[in-house]
């Protein structure tokens, strides 16, 4: 059972972090592709189509931590 979940959350965090919502207008942005470490947090890079500006999601054990800038 604990297998299962573990192969759920990470199907899941695959296909949540490839796209998500922008902190600065909330419209869907697509990931650039950058990943990175820092500390706990794995760090992911977005952009906005709609904005045209870029910003990081930082995820922690495969859920949404916080954004940079902030939501």
């Amino acid at each position: 059972m604990n297998n299962l979940l573990t192969l759920i959350k990470g199907i899941y965090y695959k296909y949540a972090v490839d796209m998500t919502s922008c902190p600065r207008c909330g419209k869907e942005a697509k990931a650039t592709g950058k990943t990175w470490k820092f500390g706990l947090f794995d760090g992911k890079g977005f952009y906005c189509n709609s904005c045209k500006k870029p910003f990081s999601a930082f995820y922690k054990k495969g859920v949404l931590s916080h954004t940079v800038p902030k939501k």
